[in-house]
């Protein structure tokens, strides 16, 4: 994700070995205050987080964290508030079966 020219964000040099993730978006700001807004947000990630990055086709944060997942997912909570439209653990998600379409591979 780092080396993404698209993205924005910030890495810690001191991170954890396995950073968990969360993905949160902040409802929208609009007028002069948007500029304000995402400055003090980008502001408060940087000294929250090991790292985070900002997605701008998404409108969406990932935020990257040392700690357990239900205390900060807490803490996010707690802190941003008002300001979270969701926040949410990043994970993977795989198939719960196997398809049974002897083409599925063409479809990607």
């Amino acid at each position: 994700l780092a080396s993404t020219p698209a993205l924005q964000g910030h890495q810690d040099s001191q991170n954890c070995a396995s950073p968990s993730r969360l993905l949160a978006r902040f409802h929208q700001v609009e007028g002069e205050k948007h500029g304000v807004f995402r400055r003090r947000l980008q502001e408060d990630l940087r000294s929250s987080f090991a790292s985070w990055w900002h997605l701008p086709n998404l409108d969406m944060e990932i935020l990257d964290f040392c700690g357990t997942p239900a205390e900060e997912l807490s803490r996010v909570r707690e802190k941003f508030g008002s300001m979270l439209e969701f926040v949410e653990m990043d994970q993977q998600v795989y198939p719960s079966s196997k398809p049974n379409d002897a083409e599925w591979h063409k479809l990607w």
